[in-house]
């Protein structure tokens, strides 16, 4: 990769480089020695991905880079501007002058229309930034998913490597000014070009793409109540099974533990609500009782632990060249079976003589990760871990961790780190993909583990959701807690299913009779959807767009998605509506899936969905649904049968995905891809199933139930009939199969 640095008549210096064909890092200060930064050091940002052609021209007032698609002109006054294929997009960016001694960051100036979305997650109302003074430092409620990326509608976005304390104003001091600060850290950004799907889909390439949870974590997840115990749990699984309510996980609160919310590790159960002692095995306690129901068994945890030193030797593991020997014995303590090593002249080096230093806190055991203590849990079957992010807001300015930096630099950066460790830990230790939840993020986040809008009311959580759809976060959630249809509309179309018993039990049976009908329906119809939902969230784990995205992402020129959080297209082809009596249909045909009426676009409905529902529900006209047949959890019995319904329109296909839901052996072809399609050509329509793709064995004979929704045909083969209810062609077809109709 490339690389250009040069000082300015300021005596401040540039660094240059090219990192994607529609990105390139900037980096300014006042030595021009660039180090690597943390987020480089523990492979949270990839930056060494460029095969792009680059060239510098020193012109004789500005040196002028030209890179991929790119132009980057860096005047004598040290401010620059950015072109995008010929077509200015940043027109100044001025950085703080690292002598002036007011912290580090930029200002940029900004068109009078311009807006900008992303910045992460904080309660709000709204998605749009524009007038608005945005700080990133990880707090509950306030500040769950800082970031320090965000997008502008001109078409450029930002993201700042910093892990500090930052803030953001968005033109609200100053009118077309958009300024971004810190107090700590360096001028170290990567500028991006291109449309919001581009720019997404560019910046998780450097910070990862979303993870593809195991295949249950898609599903139902029950928050229990804090009052429950093992025979409460089992009783409830019981029930469940019993009355056919689809779920798959529990996850058990805090008072599973003996000590209440015990951040040692030491956590052990309170036998007296859940009779797990050290002697026993998986097969031989209550979370084996769930298993048997298909129940997966998660447990609440806190964390405050010193996850550096974990950090660290991963790093030097990696990277063994860069192991160096210690300058003085009582700068660094080394235990003499770890690789772990700090270079002493580095940032690294704590030397006790300078100023006393207070130990992070009276948990960690330096040798010993954090994660290692949670294996004799998952040797008795717990499958995953649910983060409490109640302590984050704690600041110990005070406090140095394992690798020598102080925790205004590592108070964000935990977040990330805290994900990665659960994930590699858990694939280490089992193959497996993990099902962990977090409800504070930071960059990078989104590669590890899955998370929720925290202790927020639900409309918030709608801007949660759509927040973080411009980081690339797909795997999001929020507290359903089902009072109303409308609660249960909006909490059953997120990419995982949330239902919050945790403070008052709202388990389907406890509510009135006309409630508990709708919860199951939207349960069932949750669960049919897994495939498409399955599909969609593989598809993001390539892509980077996550499957529930805003409008605005995909219909940028809509006005009337400026700022719209009340609807969002969840995978390609379904568009939902919630908490709003109002839906915008976007251009093209729309069917709405509770009536089958179709819609022309660019229309607004009000108060148009039934009663009984909670929410809008629109098909994009010309899509191919999947559809399991009714189970209860994941795995409960092999998909033999599946219904594939066809909104026809000219032509159209789709891809399902499928694997075995839990290992990483789709990584290595262990998969299978089944491609489905028809064309319209008059009177007549051609469906077609290829055979399937990838390694993963699908069940022997597999029938596809095909349900074609259109008028009545003139003519139906043999073996199709015309169902007048559903108003659509129906037959069954298998793979390598084709029918024409008409």
């Amino acid at each position: 990769m490339e690389k250009y640095s040069f000082y300015m008549r300021n005596h401040n210096a540039y660094s240059l480089a090219p990192v994607l064909d529609n990105v390139v890092r900037i980096r300014y200060n006042g030595t021009g020695v660039f180090k690597q930064s943390l987020m480089e050091r523990y492979d949270i940002i990839e930056t060494n991905l460029s095969k792009t052609a680059s060239t510098l021209i020193d012109a004789d007032n500005s040196k002028i880079i030209t890179s991929g698609n790119l132009e980057i002109q860096i005047n004598e006054d040290a401010s620059f501007s950015v072109k995008h294929n010929e077509k200015i997009i940043i027109k100044n960016l001025m950085p703080f002058h690292p002598q002036e001694d007011i912290g580090v960051g930029g200002k940029i100036i900004v068109s009078e229309n311009e807006r900008f979305y992303g910045c992460g997650y904080r309660p709000q109302k709204g998605i749009e930034l524009r007038k608005q003074i945005i700080k990133n430092w990880c707090a509950p409620v306030t500040n769950n998913g800082p970031s320090t990326f965000f997008m502008s509608s001109d078409g450029w976005g930002l993201f700042w490597n910093n892990t500090c304390e930052t803030f953001f104003d968005f033109a609200n001091k100053e009118e077309n000014k958009l300024v971004f600060w810190s107090e700590d850290g360096e001028f170290d950004i990567f500028i991006f070009a291109g449309d919001f799907k581009k720019m997404i889909t560019d910046f998780t390439s450097i910070t990862g793409k979303p993870s593809l949870m195991p295949l249950n974590g898609y599903g139902i997840t029950v928050v229990n109540n804090e009052s429950e115990n093992e025979i409460s749990l089992i009783d409830k699984a019981e029930r469940l099974r019993r009355e056919k309510i689809p779920c798959d996980n529990f996850s058990i609160s805090c008072e599973w533990m003996s000590t209440y919310y015990d951040k040692s590790v030491n956590q052990q159960f309170n036998t007296s609500r859940y009779f797990v002692h050290d002697w026993m095995h998986e097969h031989n306690t209550f979370i084996a009782t769930l298993k048997h129901f298909g129940i997966k068994s998660t447990l609440w945890t806190p964390c405050e632990y010193d996850l550096t030193h974990e950090q660290e030797r991963r790093y030097f593991k990696k990277h063994p060249e860069n192991i160096k020997t210690p300058l003085y014995d009582r700068a660094v303590r080394k235990d003499n079976n770890s690789d772990m090593s700090i270079d002493a002249n580095s940032k690294l080096f704590r030397d006790d003589n300078l100023f006393p230093t207070v130990r992070h806190d009276p948990y960690t055991i330096p040798e010993e990760p954090w994660f290692e203590h949670f294996k004799r849990f998952f040797d008795l079957g717990i499958v995953g871990l649910a983060e409490d992010g109640h302590r984050v807001e704690i600041t110990k300015l005070d406090h140095f961790y394992a690798n020598g930096y102080s925790y205004k630099y590592m108070h964000n950066l935990n977040q990330t780190l805290n994900s990665l460790q659960y994930f590699e830990g858990y694939k280490e230790y089992t193959g497996k993909r993990i099902f962990v939840r977090t409800p504070s993020t930071f960059i990078g986040h989104q590669k590890y583990c899955g998370t929720w809008c925290g202790d927020t009311t639900s409309d918030t959580s709608l801007v949660g959701l759509m927040q973080y759809s411009f980081q690339g976060q797909s795997n999001v959630t929020a507290d359903m807690i089902s009072n109303n249809p409308e609660q249960i509309h909006a909490g059953m179309f997120m990419p995982w299913v949330l239902n919050f018993c945790w403070g008052h039990p709202v388990w389907p049976w406890m509510l009135d009779d006309e409630l508990r009908d709708i919860y199951v329906y939207y349960a069932k119809l949750r669960y049919s959807l897994m495939p498409y939902i399955y599909t969609a969230a593989y598809n993001s784990h390539l892509s980077g767009i996550p499957m529930c995205s805003a409008m605005i992402i995909n219909y940028p020129d809509d006005q009337r998605f400026y700022d719209n959080y009340n609807q969002y297209m969840f995978g390609d082809n379904i568009l939902v509506g919630s908490l709003s009596d109002e839906i915008h249909l976007p251009e093209g045909k729309w069917i709405d899936y509770w009536t089958g009426k179709e819609y022309e676009g660019m229309i607004t409905l009000s108060n148009a969905y039934p009663k009984d529902k909670g929410g809008y529900l629109f098909i994009r006209k010309g899509s191919i649904i999947p559809f399991w047949e009714n189970v209860q959890y994941v795995g409960e019995k092999p998909v033999e049968t599946m219904t594939i319904k066809i909104y026809p329109e000219t032509e159209g296909e789709y891809i399902l995905y499928e694997d075995d839901g839990i290992s990483f052996d789709f990584e290595n072809g262990v998969y299978a891809k089944t491609r489905f399609s028809y064309t319209c050509s008059g009177d007549k329509i051609k469906v077609c199933i290829d055979e399937k793709e990838g390694e993963y064995k699908l069940p022997t004979n597999r029938e596809y139930h095909m349900e074609v929704y259109t008028d009545k045909p003139i003519s139906l083969p043999d073996n199709a009939i015309y169902d007048n209810n559903k108003k659509a062609i129906c037959f069954t077809l298998s793979s390598g199969k084709e029918l024409t109709i008409g």
